[in-house]
Order: C-alpha cells, then sequence, then structure tokens
C-alpha cells in the first residue's frame, strides 16, 4: 500500500484563503430556479460535480419539454441530486427516468417516494423497492399535512419543501423524530423566504403556502464547511496568520457560527481582527484544538475536520 508523507517543519501557516462556493446554496438555487420556470441570475455557482451534475440535467429537463417518450437522467453518484430531482419530476409533466452509479441503487430514496405518493405523485421503483432507479411520471399533486421522518435525511425534507409552493394549497411539514441536519432544512426555508415564498417553521412543523419563486438576481456565498479545514491547519501549527472573506451579513450556513466557536487554544485565546471591509483575519498564536462546542448532529460536515488532542 502506498503511503504519502506530508512535513512542514517549520509549523506556521500563512497566506490568504479563496472559499468555494456553496453546493448546498448553489444546488437549491438551481431547483427553485428550475420549479419558477425563469431564468434569473444566479451568481457565484459552486463548481463541484453535484452542481455542474445538476446544471446539465436541468437543461436537459428543460429541452425535453413536451416529449412523449421517457428521458433518462443520469445523476451519477450525486446524491443530492436525486434525491432533489425526485421532487422536482414529480411536478413536472413528463415522463422521467433517474439513474445513477451502482452505488447510488444501494442509497434508499423510500422515505421520500412514499410521501410523494401521499400528495398523488406516480413513482414506480425499477429495481429494488426504495431504491433507485426511478421511473417519475410527472403531474399536479394535491395539497396535503405530512408526517415526515425527519431523522433519515435533511434533503427529504428539503426536496418537499422546495414543490411546496406549486401545490394548490401549499404543504405543511410535521416533521418526527429527531431531526438530522436541522441548519440545512433552516438554509433551505430562508431561501425560500428570499424568493418571496412565505414560509414558517416552528420547532416541529413547516408551513409553505402556495406561490412561484420570484428574484431577479441572487449571489451564492462562499461554502463555509470549507473554512473547517483551514481551521484544523491552524489549530495544529506554531503560528497562524490567515487572510480570508468575511462571512456574509445574515449568512445561511450554521457553520459560520461553528467555526469561529470550535478553535480553542491551548495556552491562549484565539484573536481575531478585521483589517478591511469584507475580510475577516483569525490569528492564532499557538497551538490549538477543535473541540465541539455546538450540538454536531447539526454540523455533521465539519465533524472529519475536528482533530483530538
Amino acid at each position: 500500500m502506498k503511503s504519502i508523507k506530508i512535513i512542514k517543519p517549520e509549523k506556521l501557516l500563512k497566506g490568504t484563503i479563496q472559499l468555494p462556493s456553496s453546493k448546498s446554496i448553489s444546488n437549491r438555487m438551481l431547483i427553485m430556479q428550475a420549479l419558477s420556470g425563469a431564468k434569473f441570475e444566479i451568481n457565484n455557482l459552486s463548481r463541484s460535480t453535484d452542481t455542474l451534475i445538476l446544471q446539465k440535467l436541468l437543461n436537459k429537463i428543460q429541452a425535453s419539454s413536451g416529449k412523449q417518450d421517457a428521458v433518462e437522467l443520469d445523476c451519477s453518484d450525486a446524491g443530492t441530486d436525486l434525491r432533489f430531482l425526485t421532487a422536482l419530476l414529480a411536478v413536472k409533466p413528463g415522463r422521467w427516468v433517474l439513474i445513477g452509479t451502482d452505488r447510488m441503487r444501494q442509497r434508499p430514496v423510500g422515505e421520500l417516494v412514499e410521501d410523494l405518493k401521499l400528495l398523488g405523485a406516480s413513482i414506480e421503483y425499477l429495481g429494488n423497492v426504495g431504491f433507485p432507479p426511478l421511473l417519475i411520471k410527472g403531474r399536479n399533486l394535491k395539497s396535503d399535512e405530512l408526517n415526515v421522518n425527519a431523522g433519515v435525511s435533511s434533503q427529504f425534507v428539503s426536496a418537499l419543501l422546495m414543490i411546496g409552493p406549486y401545490l394548490s394549497e401549499g404543504l405543511t411539514l410535521n416533521l418526527r423524530g429527531d431531526v438530522v441536519s436541522e441548519p440545512y432544512i433552516d438554509m433551505t426555508v430562508s431561501l425560500m423566504k428570499e424568493c418571496r415564498i412565505t414560509a414558517r417553521k416552528w420547532k416541529h412543523k413547516i408551513r409553505i403556502e402556495p406561490g412561484s419563486y420570484q428574484v431577479s438576481e441572487f449571489t451564492v456565498e462562499s461554502d463555509w464547511s470549507a473554512a473547517s479545514f483551514w481551521y484544523q491547519a491552524a489549530a495544529l501549527s506554531d503560528k497562524a496568520d490567515l487572510l480570508k472573506e468575511k462571512p456574509a451579513v445574515g449568512s445561511r450556513q450554521s457553520e459560520v457560527g461553528s467555526q469561529q466557536s470550535l478553535v480553542v487554544s491551548r495556552q491562549s485565546a484565539v484573536r481575531s481582527r478585521q483589517p478591511a471591509v469584507g475580510s475577516w483575519h483569525p490569528r492564532f498564536t499557538s497551538p490549538g484544538i477543535l473541540r465541539d462546542s455546538k450540538d454536531s448532529f447539526t454540523i455533521s460536515q465539519t465533524i472529519p475536520t475536528w482533530p483530538c488532542p
């Protein structure tokens, strides 16, 4: 087995960081754009594989409007794309076949499919029950109040929420169980509100009123889960001097708060300063430890970069 050893003898870290665009926000905005039927401008879209695949598939869906034959859509291994498209295609007139890699055929979508069927969706399993590939016959769905298992995937909940405005009387979701990755559900609701949808969220209930997504232009903020790698490196270095952009005011990402609270120095406090508008400059003066100061259940994407003491 080949091994790779990475050495930085001086243990000093200095530089300027450019974070990538948020994949989570990009994918949600692309789905909302497709549902609206309007080609509003989305700036700073993620260049991640998932987002590029989603863009390609949405273009194909648009180009296939009115076709009688089933249109095959290959999500490859992009699980987010398949989940979001399952809900979108349920309300998109046409016959659609969602496929993916062999690994994708092992990823369950049964909870989402069954919830959509309660709304009147026509979805068939073309292989094992509960798993892709799927045959979806898009049509108008009925409004309803659903009890959804929120302990499986926040993306199932987000997929349902995003089609909610296009049901004649909207949609109400009652969240059952321990809600996994709730900040991503909050992100979806926040983005919907920014696109002029009336949405209300209580502790275990979400109400979406009927409407249509309306926005003239949208800029995707940077992905703050990616910042966790730099926090890890800074916490393990003897000294770090890193300059990176300031979080967007009112950022929709839970990682913004967690990143700044997770870095705990062994010997001295972490100091930060803001040298200029639009940038944020954390300075670490001694080795540090990343500790879980928030509920890791809600910010699971940053967990792999938390070093242990």
